[in-house]
């Protein structure tokens, strides 16, 4: 009787009837999965030249002007720089009146043949006459031949002066500093009154139609990387992205890096005139 009344009560609080069918949810529709883009890769480059020289003088000399400064365009053989002329040219007068003396000095032993000459063939008809020993014959033989000599070191002195004053000619030139090649310039090291030198550059230029971009890739990347293959390099200081055509990949790993560095040659064009060697770009292979 207790187990009829319990199971009474629990059919009672079930407002669901054991007959009564249940309602199935119907299945959501849900949309595909968007296609997975994937992005280019991108690599950190750098603007590089393939000529940049720093331009210094021949000499060690105060600078007395600087024509350019960092950013200028350069003709070949513009001069970007003076130097104090005064110190050559003290030279050159040296060497001018050195070279005048051993020209002198020639003219003198030119005479000195010519008598040598005449006293021989004097001496060679009075031998003929018999009124002179033969001795007297080899005697004038031997001052021609040392007059001669003579004349040969004097020849040896004035190319010599001659030399030396063309090589002072050429420094006093030097003293107009001039760029080797049409380019920019991308740095100034010296300021008027400084030294310059050999050793001591007061610019350096760029080559401007020498710009390339060289960028690092991992070993993986690099294997499917070809010259000619485009690439695209984006600039901080350019709103356009620049191309730019794969032209070589080198063939080892860089170790302290562990990339396989790319070099490309650069599409210029005129409206890139603040492009510089050493900008940071950002590098894609599409």
């Amino acid at each position: 009787m207790r187990f009829a009344l319990a199971a009474l009560a629990l059919v009672a609080c079930n407002p669901v009837a054991r007959d009564t069918p249940r309602e199935v949810a119907a299945p959501v529709a849900t949309a595909a999965p968007a296609p997975r883009v994937v992005a280019a890769p991108s690599y950190v480059g750098v603007v590089t030249t393939t000529e940049a020289v720093d331009v210094a003088p021949a000499i060690e000399a105060a600078l007395v002007s600087i024509a350019v400064r960092p950013g200028d365009e350069v003709a070949a053989g513009q001069v970007v720089a003076e130097l104090d002329p005064r110190a050559v040219r003290r030279d050159l007068k040296v060497a001018e009146a050195a070279l005048a003396e051993a020209a002198a000095a020639r003219r003198a032993a030119a005479v000195e043949v010519a008598d040598a000459g005449r006293i021989l063939a004097s001496e060679r008809r009075a031998v003929a006459a018999g009124v002179s020993p033969r001795r007297a014959v080899e005697d004038a033989q031997a001052e021609v031949a040392r007059a001669r000599a003579s004349r040969d070191r004097a020849d040896a002195s004035v190319t010599e002066a001659r030399a030396q004053v063309d090589a002072i000619r050429v420094l006093l030139d030097d003293t107009s500093v001039r760029a080797p090649f049409a380019g920019v310039i991308a740095l100034r090291y010296r300021e008027v009154g400084d030294t310059a030198g050999p050793r001591s550059p007061i610019v350096r230029v760029n080559k401007r139609d020498g710009l390339r971009l060289r960028f690092g890739v991992p070993p993986d990347d690099a294997r499917v990387l070809r010259a000619g293959q485009r690439v695209v390099a984006q600039l901080d200081t350019l709103a356009t992205p620049l191309d730019a055509t794969i032209d070589h990949v080198a063939p080892e790993v860089d170790a302290p890096s562990r990339l396989v560095f790319v070099d490309a040659v650069l599409a210029l064009a005129d409206a890139t005139p603040a492009l510089q060697p050493g900008l940071a770009a950002h590098v894609r292979v599409p």
